[in-house]
């Protein structure tokens, strides 16, 4: 359970959709309705940071089909649907101890007190693999932009490198 503070408020728009509104709200679509109209719901921090992951793996996936842009863009394929890719995500921060996988540093979720740097961001070990089981791992999103593309033992040496200092 999340404190009532952290506790966001999501109100429906089209099923299926989902779309940033205001700081500290996403709008989110379901097929389930009372009397014609979206009963909304009330999701905590970590849920609206899992939906937020499976949203941006869903977005990078979309974008991404092989095509030739200015530079050839990865392949990069899930297979899973949304409700199996945000029970994974879940089970993931669970493994994890909600900490990242490569630094431990402990998440922070979507909240009005969140530092964005420290919120979960998913990421591919292989990064030349698809965003399927036992190729992902949650880590901040800080340590995602920095380790980009680059092989996750090689990344994990450096990130030793450093703590050694």
């Amino acid at each position: 359970l999340e404190p009532a503070g952290i506790r966001q408020h999501i109100t429906h728009t089209h099923p299926g959709q989902f779309s940033m509104e205001t700081p500290g709200h996403i709008s989110v679509a379901i097929n389930k309705t009372t009397l014609g109209k979206d009963a909304g719901r009330v999701i905590g921090g970590q849920e609206k940071s899992i939906i937020t992951m499976r949203l941006s793996i869903e977005d990078t996936v979309r974008k991404s089909t092989g095509q030739i842009i200015e530079r050839r863009i990865k392949n990069k394929e899930s297979g899973h649907s949304a409700q199996e890719l945000e029970a994974l995500l879940a089970e993931l921060l669970e493994l994890q101890g909600n900490r990242c996988a490569l630094t431990g540093i402990p998440f922070h979720f979507h909240g009005p007190d969140a530092d964005s740097n420290l919120l979960p961001s998913p990421d591919r070990i292989d990064s030349s693999g698809h965003y399927v089981r036992g190729n992902i791992q949650i880590v901040c999103r800080f340590i995602n932009f920095w380790k980009g593309a680059s092989d996750n033992e090689e990344f994990k040496d450096l990130l030793m490198l450093v703590r050694s200092v």
